[in-house]
Protein backbone atom coordinates (compact mmCIF):
# COMPACT_ATOMS: atom_id res chain seq x y z
CA UNK A 1 0.00 0.00 0.00
CA UNK A 2 1.00 3.44 -1.08
CA UNK A 3 0.67 5.77 2.18
CA UNK A 4 1.02 9.72 2.09
CA UNK A 5 2.18 11.60 5.39
CA UNK A 6 0.72 15.10 4.68
CA UNK A 7 1.96 17.94 7.64
CA UNK A 8 3.60 21.07 8.01
CA UNK A 9 5.51 19.99 11.54
CA UNK A 10 8.17 17.37 11.29
CA UNK A 11 7.33 15.37 14.62
CA UNK A 12 3.56 14.84 13.81
CA UNK A 13 5.03 13.08 10.75
CA UNK A 14 7.65 11.52 12.71
CA UNK A 15 5.23 10.22 14.78
CA UNK A 16 2.85 8.60 12.12
CA UNK A 17 6.19 7.41 10.55
CA UNK A 18 7.24 5.13 13.45
CA UNK A 19 3.42 4.09 13.60
CA UNK A 20 3.65 2.69 9.84
CA UNK A 21 6.61 0.95 10.79
CA UNK A 22 4.72 -0.87 13.66
CA UNK A 23 2.09 -1.50 11.02
CA UNK A 24 4.18 -3.02 8.58
CA UNK A 25 5.14 -5.56 11.32
CA UNK A 26 2.06 -6.19 12.93
CA UNK A 27 -0.34 -6.47 9.52
CA UNK A 28 2.60 -8.30 7.88
CA UNK A 29 1.93 -5.68 4.81
CA UNK A 30 4.63 -3.48 2.84
CA UNK A 31 4.02 -0.15 3.07
CA UNK A 32 5.44 2.55 0.75
CA UNK A 33 6.09 5.79 2.07
CA UNK A 34 5.87 9.56 1.38
CA UNK A 35 6.00 12.79 3.30
CA UNK A 36 4.63 16.13 2.86
CA UNK A 37 5.50 19.38 4.56
CA UNK A 38 2.26 21.33 3.17
CA UNK A 39 -0.66 20.46 0.72
CA UNK A 40 1.07 22.80 -2.12
CA UNK A 41 3.76 20.20 -1.97
CA UNK A 42 1.13 17.18 -2.30
CA UNK A 43 -0.61 18.67 -4.53
CA UNK A 44 2.51 20.18 -7.17
CA UNK A 45 2.10 17.80 -9.73
CA UNK A 46 -0.24 15.69 -8.30
CA UNK A 47 -0.68 12.07 -9.32
CA UNK A 48 -2.95 9.95 -8.40
CA UNK A 49 -1.28 7.13 -7.11
CA UNK A 50 -1.75 7.03 -3.15
CA UNK A 51 -3.64 4.13 -1.52
CA UNK A 52 -3.98 6.24 1.59
CA UNK A 53 -3.06 9.64 2.34
CA UNK A 54 -3.16 10.72 6.46
CA UNK A 55 -3.73 14.46 5.88
CA UNK A 56 -3.25 17.41 8.69
CA UNK A 57 -6.14 19.82 8.99
CA UNK A 58 -4.18 22.99 10.26
CA UNK A 59 -1.62 23.89 7.75
CA UNK A 60 -0.34 27.04 6.95
CA UNK A 61 -1.39 27.83 3.14
CA UNK A 62 -3.58 25.41 2.34
CA UNK A 63 -5.28 23.66 5.41
CA UNK A 64 -6.31 19.69 4.90
CA UNK A 65 -9.89 20.45 3.72
CA UNK A 66 -8.63 22.89 0.52
CA UNK A 67 -6.40 20.42 0.21
CA UNK A 68 -8.78 17.21 0.14
CA UNK A 69 -11.23 19.04 -1.88
CA UNK A 70 -8.32 19.66 -4.67
CA UNK A 71 -6.80 15.92 -4.62
CA UNK A 72 -10.77 14.91 -5.32
CA UNK A 73 -10.80 16.76 -8.49
CA UNK A 74 -7.97 14.23 -9.59
CA UNK A 75 -8.57 11.34 -7.36
CA UNK A 76 -12.13 10.46 -6.57
CA UNK A 77 -10.43 6.93 -5.13
CA UNK A 78 -7.74 7.79 -2.54
CA UNK A 79 -8.55 7.18 0.93
CA UNK A 80 -8.38 9.90 3.08
CA UNK A 81 -7.95 10.27 6.51
CA UNK A 82 -7.45 13.47 8.74
CA UNK A 83 -5.52 13.97 11.86
CA UNK A 84 -6.56 16.77 14.00
CA UNK A 85 -6.36 18.69 17.33
CA UNK A 86 -9.88 18.95 17.24
CA UNK A 87 -12.79 15.81 16.66
CA UNK A 88 -15.05 18.86 15.76
CA UNK A 89 -13.41 19.01 12.33
CA UNK A 90 -14.22 15.55 11.72
CA UNK A 91 -18.02 16.83 10.15
CA UNK A 92 -16.27 18.25 7.30
CA UNK A 93 -14.28 15.48 6.25
CA UNK A 94 -17.41 13.64 5.28
CA UNK A 95 -18.12 16.18 2.72
CA UNK A 96 -14.75 15.18 0.77
CA UNK A 97 -15.09 11.51 1.20
CA UNK A 98 -12.76 11.09 4.44
CA UNK A 99 -12.51 7.66 5.82
CA UNK A 100 -12.25 8.96 9.11
CA UNK A 101 -10.02 11.38 11.34
CA UNK A 102 -7.47 10.59 14.30
CA UNK A 103 -6.78 12.96 16.88
CA UNK A 104 -3.46 14.38 17.93
CA UNK A 105 -1.33 13.21 19.58
CA UNK A 106 -2.29 9.80 17.34
CA UNK A 107 -2.05 6.99 19.61
CA UNK A 108 -0.84 3.33 17.64
CA UNK A 109 -4.14 1.19 18.30
CA UNK A 110 -6.67 3.36 16.40
CA UNK A 111 -3.81 4.71 13.92
CA UNK A 112 -3.08 0.40 13.26
CA UNK A 113 -7.28 0.00 13.01
CA UNK A 114 -7.58 2.79 10.35
CA UNK A 115 -4.77 1.03 8.22
CA UNK A 116 -6.69 -2.43 8.50
CA UNK A 117 -9.27 -0.74 7.55
CA UNK A 118 -7.79 1.19 4.61
CA UNK A 119 -6.22 -2.25 3.54
CA UNK A 120 -9.83 -4.23 3.78
CA UNK A 121 -11.30 -1.54 1.74
CA UNK A 122 -8.52 -1.94 -1.21
CA UNK A 123 -9.19 -5.19 -0.95
CA UNK A 124 -13.03 -4.92 -1.47
CA UNK A 125 -12.77 -2.35 -4.32
CA UNK A 126 -10.28 -3.96 -6.71
CA UNK A 127 -11.80 -2.44 -9.37
CA UNK A 128 -10.10 -1.79 -12.56
CA UNK A 129 -9.58 2.15 -13.14
CA UNK A 130 -7.84 3.90 -16.20
CA UNK A 131 -4.99 6.96 -15.68
CA UNK A 132 -6.43 9.82 -17.34
CA UNK A 133 -3.83 12.95 -18.01
CA UNK A 134 -6.11 15.94 -18.54
CA UNK A 135 -6.04 19.75 -18.57
CA UNK A 136 -6.41 19.58 -14.84
CA UNK A 137 -3.40 16.74 -13.71
CA UNK A 138 -3.45 13.00 -14.03
CA UNK A 139 -6.59 11.61 -13.02
CA UNK A 140 -7.22 8.12 -11.74
CA UNK A 141 -11.36 7.07 -12.72
CA UNK A 142 -12.63 3.94 -12.29
CA UNK A 143 -13.91 2.07 -15.73
CA UNK A 144 -17.35 1.35 -14.10
CA UNK A 145 -17.87 4.99 -13.65
CA UNK A 146 -17.29 5.99 -17.27
CA UNK A 147 -20.41 5.92 -19.67
CA UNK A 148 -18.72 6.90 -23.10
CA UNK A 149 -16.13 8.34 -24.78
CA UNK A 150 -16.21 11.19 -27.67
CA UNK A 151 -13.55 12.53 -29.76
CA UNK A 152 -13.39 15.38 -31.89
CA UNK A 153 -10.31 15.48 -33.79
CA UNK A 154 -7.35 15.19 -30.97
CA UNK A 155 -10.01 16.31 -28.36
CA UNK A 156 -11.28 13.00 -25.91
CA UNK A 157 -14.25 13.71 -23.79
CA UNK A 158 -14.68 10.98 -21.31
CA UNK A 159 -17.82 11.12 -19.66
CA UNK A 160 -18.34 9.82 -16.22
CA UNK A 161 -21.44 8.95 -14.09
CA UNK A 162 -20.83 12.43 -12.10
CA UNK A 163 -18.35 14.54 -14.72
CA UNK A 164 -16.32 14.88 -17.35
CA UNK A 165 -12.53 14.95 -17.90
CA UNK A 166 -10.92 16.37 -21.51
CA UNK A 167 -7.76 15.57 -22.48
CA UNK A 168 -5.62 15.18 -26.17
CA UNK A 169 -5.30 12.05 -27.70
CA UNK A 170 -6.69 9.25 -29.82
CA UNK A 171 -10.06 7.20 -30.00
CA UNK A 172 -8.10 4.28 -31.51
CA UNK A 173 -6.03 4.01 -28.90
CA UNK A 174 -8.48 4.43 -26.47
CA UNK A 175 -10.13 1.90 -28.11
CA UNK A 176 -7.69 -0.56 -28.16
CA UNK A 177 -7.22 -0.20 -24.59
CA UNK A 178 -10.98 -0.17 -23.20
CA UNK A 179 -12.55 -2.83 -25.92
CA UNK A 180 -10.52 -6.10 -23.51
CA UNK A 181 -12.65 -4.05 -20.60
CA UNK A 182 -16.11 -4.18 -22.29
CA UNK A 183 -16.41 -1.00 -24.51
CA UNK A 184 -17.64 -0.75 -27.41
CA UNK A 185 -16.65 1.55 -30.68
CA UNK A 186 -20.05 2.59 -31.90
CA UNK A 187 -19.36 4.87 -34.79
CA UNK A 188 -15.91 7.24 -35.64
CA UNK A 189 -16.53 8.90 -32.58
CA UNK A 190 -17.81 7.21 -29.99
CA UNK A 191 -16.98 4.42 -27.67
CA UNK A 192 -18.93 3.39 -25.23
CA UNK A 193 -19.06 1.30 -21.90
CA UNK A 194 -21.41 -1.55 -22.89
CA UNK A 195 -22.47 -2.12 -19.29
CA UNK A 196 -23.93 1.49 -19.20
CA UNK A 197 -26.13 0.53 -22.29
CA UNK A 198 -30.00 0.28 -21.52
CA UNK A 199 -31.40 0.01 -25.07
CA UNK A 200 -31.54 0.51 -28.87
CA UNK A 201 -33.61 3.01 -30.48
CA UNK A 202 -33.74 2.42 -34.14
CA UNK A 203 -29.95 3.87 -34.93
CA UNK A 204 -29.21 5.11 -31.75
CA UNK A 205 -27.98 3.83 -28.42
CA UNK A 206 -29.53 4.38 -25.41
CA UNK A 207 -26.93 5.24 -22.55
CA UNK A 208 -27.72 4.95 -18.54
CA UNK A 209 -26.68 9.04 -18.53
CA UNK A 210 -29.83 9.68 -21.23
CA UNK A 211 -27.22 10.13 -24.04
CA UNK A 212 -28.59 8.96 -27.29
CA UNK A 213 -25.75 8.58 -29.54
CA UNK A 214 -25.57 7.34 -32.90
CA UNK A 215 -24.41 3.62 -34.09
CA UNK A 216 -22.58 3.73 -37.72
CA UNK A 217 -24.90 1.50 -40.12
CA UNK A 218 -21.18 -0.36 -40.68
CA UNK A 219 -20.79 -1.52 -37.27
CA UNK A 220 -24.37 -1.91 -36.35
CA UNK A 221 -24.57 -5.61 -36.27
CA UNK A 222 -21.32 -6.40 -35.03
CA UNK A 223 -22.34 -3.80 -32.08
CA UNK A 224 -25.77 -5.72 -31.50
CA UNK A 225 -23.98 -9.34 -30.86
CA UNK A 226 -20.93 -7.72 -28.66
CA UNK A 227 -23.94 -6.40 -26.67
CA UNK A 228 -25.61 -9.27 -26.51
CA UNK A 229 -22.72 -11.48 -25.48
CA UNK A 230 -22.35 -8.91 -22.95
CA UNK A 231 -25.65 -9.39 -21.34
CA UNK A 232 -25.30 -12.83 -21.32
CA UNK A 233 -21.88 -12.69 -19.46
CA UNK A 234 -23.41 -10.35 -17.03
CA UNK A 235 -26.55 -12.34 -15.89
Amino acid sequence: MRVALVDDEDEPRAVLREHLRHCEDELDVVLHTEEFSSGEQLLQDYRPTHDLIFLDVQMSGLDGFETAQRIRNLDAEVIIIFVTHLASHAIRGYEVGAMNYLVKPVQRFPFTHEVRRALQQLDRRASPSIMLSTTEGTARVELASVVHLESDRHRIAVHCLDRRYELTGTMKSFEAELGPEGFYRINHGYLVNLRHVIGVDGGLCLLRSGARLQISRSRRRAFMEALATHLQDTA
